[in-house]
């Protein structure tokens, strides 16, 4: 199972040039077949897994190892997060809520020095 640029980029809620960008810096897992470049569903969820934020397993995120997700965004960064928070009532700053993340209290990637925070889980979270 294989994954696009456009489509990662989509997961990931970022364009594909920020994604490109990250592919080549090293700071994403990329394979290059004659100049397709793809990221294989395995190593995709292996560098999750490797740059999360927290000391546990998420059962239901454990469903997606080696298999492709469906496409669509799953994860937000800083500022997204900060207005899903808005619209539960909680609203802090910045630096707030990446001392929830370093904390453990929010579960964050950090993927080359961006947070991902998975959207279902935050909205889960929260309600």
């Amino acid at each position: 199972m294989i994954y696009t640029v456009a489509e990662l980029a989509v997961i990931l809620g970022i364009t594909e040039v920020a994604l490109r960008q990250k592919m080549r810096t090293q700071q994403f897992p990329f394979t290059n077949d004659n100049g397709r470049i793809f990221v294989l569903a395995e190593d995709f969820e292996n560098y999750l897994k490797e740059h999360r934020c927290w000391d546990f397993t998420i059962p239901e995120w454990e469903q997606f190892y080696q298999t492709k997700r469906e496409i669509r965004t799953y994860f937000t960064k800083i500022q997204g997060a900060l207005q899903i928070l808005k619209k539960f009532g909680i609203s802090i700053e910045q630096r707030t809520l990446k001392r929830w993340i370093h904390n453990q209290q929010i579960k964050a990637y950090n993927l080359g020095g961006t947070y991902y925070i998975p959207l279902d889980i935050l909205e889960q979270d929260l309600s």
